[in-house]
């Protein structure tokens, strides 16, 4: 079972999600009112999360009023005043001559509640944010004890405009605190639950592709993880398949690099196909497969190759050089080529690089270890080449890899 599936507000228990958690937690147990804005295609959890993570600060339940369906679609100022007068139980006209913010604050009835306010229309959310942007200043002659504070959660479309931050109105956004460190141990979590037996050097590379391919989407990561490696390495026709279910379209304007404009990031961000993240923003993959750029995903797919074999490659030449010391001190100095008109001599073993040594292989204090030594020297060069040319290894190389373990 993956980590997406053990409950409400698994994602949220991350350490880059948990900092959004924790921000808003905090600004709504300081009295303030608080605006979050996340992007389409999250995981659900987030008000779960902030919640029990309330209860875990203050040590008792937290007592939420949602807002009900009939303000979700439009929500004018007077509207949303006439009802928050009604659920106080204060709405008779001849009893209060003028319902104002300021003198619903004074209610006993209307202090300390806690208003959750989610799925909103674009008018309901325009309306409220009016709303708070107003009542963020009658706060100021309420003590943090007796508030009624507002928690609006916007997702998508409607995350813009929002009122501006104040010191009574908190406005977060989700992105920043996210980065591929929390994909990595997300995909930990995921393995485990699959439990797939492939080997370690697989397995990693594995999780380390899905990782930058899937850069800060965690949907796409758990889907991505699964699936045959083969097609991890040419996850096209996968992403575009993903970006249509997402009813992403084709839009070439929306990809000039490096970037796309500001306004279209923007715009992009609340579907979740602008990728603002603690690491680098940048445009989702399935975007970039719905727009054929097979030449940025290939980009992705060595980033995270890179990661992993980089250090394998280099862990292996470590091995070669203390296994066959004593037969490449006797081929000390090494001369080799830098260009047409320069040499370099290598005095020590440890300078010895891997074109260095499938160079000597031919040499008769190597020769003498056979075909097999020749092979890896071989494969280890090529893959290093490969990596230094940003060019993906093949899952062929990555078996013969496997291989030498």
């Amino acid at each position: 079972m993956s980590i997406l599936l053990q409950g409400p507000g698994s994602w949220w228990q991350l350490p880059g999600p948990h900092q959004l958690v924790e921000a808003v937690a905090d600004d709504l147990d300081q009295g303030k009112c608080v605006v979050v804005r996340l992007p389409q295609h999250l995981p659900n959890g987030f008000y779960e999360a902030v919640t029990h993570h309330l209860q875990w600060q203050s040590g008792r339940g937290q007592r939420w009023l949602r807002l009900p369906g009939s303000l979700v679609g439009e929500a004018s100022e007077e509207r949303i005043l006439a009802w928050l007068y009604e659920r106080v139980g204060l709405e008779a006209d001849e009893y209060i001559a003028d319902k104002s913010i300021a003198h619903l604050c004074g209610q006993p009835a209307f202090q300390g509640n806690r208003f959750v306010l989610e799925q909103l229309s674009v008018e309901a959310a325009a309306g409220w944010g009016r709303f708070l942007a107003e009542y963020q200043y009658a706060l100021n002659d309420q003590s943090y004890v007796g508030r009624s504070t507002f928690f609006l959660i916007l997702e998508g479309a409607v995350t813009t405009p929002v009122p501006s931050a104040n010191t009574n109105l908190a406005v977060h956004t989700y992105g920043p605190q996210v980065g591929t460190d929390d994909i990595r141990l997300l995909l930990r979590f995921v393995h485990l639950g699959f439990g797939q037996a492939e080997p370690a050097l697989k397995c990693e590379l594995r999780q380390s592709i899905v990782a930058a391919l899937a850069s800060a989407d965690p949907v796409l990561a758990h889907q991505l993880v699964s699936r045959p490696f083969a097609e991890l390495l040419q996850p096209a026709g996968f992403l575009a398949d993903y970006a249509s279910r997402r009813s992403w379209q084709v839009g070439p304007v929306a990809l000039p690099l490096p970037a796309p404009p500001l306004a279209l990031c923007q715009q992009l961000w609340t579907t979740g196909g602008w990728v603002h993240n603690a690491d680098r923003p940048c445009v989702h993959s399935a975007l970039l497969a719905l727009h054929g750029r097979s030449d940025l995903l290939a980009s992705r797919i060595w980033e995270g190759q890179l990661t992993v074999l980089l250090p394998f490659i280099e862990r292996k030449r470590q091995v070669l050089l203390d296994r066959y010391k004593d037969d490449l001190l006797r081929l000390l100095p090494h001369t080799k080529l830098l260009g047409p008109h320069k040499t370099v001599e290598v005095q020590e073993i440890a300078e010895l690089e891997l074109g260095d040594l499938y160079f000597l292989r031919t040499k008769p204090e190597l020769r003498r270890h056979g075909y097999h030594l020749s092979q890896e020297l071989y494969l280890l060069w090529k893959c290093r080449v490969e990596l230094a040319h940003q060019r993906v290894v093949d899952e062929v190389t990555i078996d013969e890899l496997l291989a030498l373990n």
